[in-house]
């Protein structure tokens, strides 16, 4: 009988879809900000227990902050709670190319049913951005900075130079820091 190597086993990465609102969009949100921010792609309005009647909202993801579920149950009972963090994992699937995608560590008491993933916080280790413009076929490399355009819900691309079809001007810039920060700056 012969040995035969193992192949190394790829690292899992958990991920989730977020996406950039401005201010005003956020204020709308109930969310008291001055600056554009992350929130998720998929939770963008209030919703209630169907466990407890708690009435719970959108939360805000930040590179290198903990975003902890506004409503949790801990007991494994509460399946009809959709409280908690959602996200995904490579291990369930490929990981998909959003515009916006926040690369994340699960913290605390975790919850997996099927390919449904959540946990009581997450760690946002940094956020992935695509260019709107450029092909979504993983043939261009994630952006560290470029543009936003848009109003409520605000769009990357990098360099209106570069695709000068689009019609409207971008009315904020932004660049990834060394840790991992996205900081924008008007136009």
């Amino acid at each position: 009988m012969s040995l035969v190597e193992a192949e190394p086993r790829p690292e899992i990465i958990y991920y989730k879809a977020v996406k950039l609102v401005s201010p005003e969009r956020a204020k709308r949100l109930s969310l008291a900000i001055e600056t554009p921010v992350f929130i998720s792609y998929y939770q963008e309005q209030y919703r209630k227990c169907a466990n407890c009647d708690v009435v719970y909202g959108p939360l805000i993801y930040q590179p290198s902050k903990v975003v902890l579920a506004e409503h949790w149950h801990e007991d494994e009972d509460s399946k009809y709670c959709l409280g908690g963090v959602f996200y995904d994992s490579t291990d369930a699937k490929p990981m998909p190319i959003y515009l916006w995608t926040a690369i994340l560590s699960p913290i605390g008491s975790m919850r997996v049913h099927g390919s449904e993933r959540r946990a009581r916080g997450v760690l946002i280790d940094e956020i992935k951005i695509n260019c709107w413009l450029c092909p979504l076929d993983g043939t261009v490399d994630n952006i560290t900075e470029g543009f936003v355009v848009g109003n409520g819900d605000l769009t990357p691309i990098c360099s209106p130079e570069i695709h000068p079809e689009l019609a409207y001007q971008p009315n904020l810039s932004f660049k990834v820091t060394e840790n991992n920060q996205v900081l924008f700056s008007q136009v």
